[in-house]
């Protein structure tokens, strides 16, 4: 699926180790982390879309400049014109790194097509106040699932073995509560963007409830099922989702 590939080739590393590499390397590191992301994002985008090359060359050309400037500043510590350079070279560096935040920011929510009420939503003051630590931290949490989720691992898509598996996790979890609620991703995704089914029980039927977002806002699909048995059939044949996960509402 597009939007993963893209998740997956925009993680890096934590953002701690980012803010580290960033201190050793006096900010360089930042120019080189920026292009690197920007290269990503610009493949699934038009040519007129996509973040300017002459932006990174930019932040290149300054976090560098910086850097010389800060060292000529330590040995001619009495050199009014390079203390006043190197402020002004500080002052576009900083304000090249918001511009490409926020680029950066508007293509992947335009990418992930998410509104402000979902979690794959990139926050603009976030970025204001901590780009790129801010855009790292994001993409990191969109490569995992959600907090509190237990992954499992599935035999092979509308086998028996498959069928069995999730009739015993469906009849395990529903032992100690009335409902569940379970993540499901596209059959080509491991990403999880938003969608949810519930399944509740009510006596031997079992309700599947799933959750889309479509053009014209949410739409709700329900089904019904006499016995566990006809539930986990319909969940492990299904050719547009699967359940990937469970967990107590």
């Amino acid at each position: 699926m597009p939007q993963e590939d893209l998740i997956r080739g925009l993680r890096v590393h934590s953002t701690t180790l980012l803010f580290f590499l960033s201190g050793i390397t006096f900010g360089a590191y930042i120019a080189h982390y920026c292009a690197k992301q920007s290269k990503a994002i610009n493949q699934r985008l038009g040519q007129e879309e996509r973040i300017p090359a002459i932006l990174n060359a930019t932040l290149f050309l300054l976090s560098y400049s910086s850097i010389t400037l800060s060292i000529g500043h330590f040995i001619f510590q009495e050199n009014a014109a390079i203390e006043n350079t190197g402020g002004v070279v500080d002052w576009i560096l900083t304000i090249s790194l918001l511009t490409w935040g926020f680029m950066a920011r508007n293509r992947m929510n335009k990418l992930l097509a998410s509104s402000r009420d979902q979690t794959t939503w990139f926050s603009g003051l976030w970025t204001f106040l901590f780009t790129p630590l801010y855009f790292n931290y994001k993409i990191n949490v969109l490569s995992e699932p959600p907090a509190g989720l237990q992954i499992y691992s599935y035999p092979a898509w509308g086998s028996a073995e498959r069928q069995r598996h999730l009739e015993q996790q469906v009849a395990l979890k529903m032992q100690s509560q009335p409902s569940l609620r379970a993540a499901i991703a596209s059959k080509e995704s491991n990403l999880i963007l938003e969608r949810f089914a519930t399944i509740t029980r009510e006596g031997s039927t079992y309700r599947l409830e799933i959750r889309r977002d479509t053009e014209i806002g949410p739409l709700d699909i329900q089904t019904d099922f006499s016995n566990i048995s006809e539930l986990g059939t319909y969940l492990s044949e299904r050719t547009a989702f699967r359940i990937r996960d469970f967990v107590s509402r």
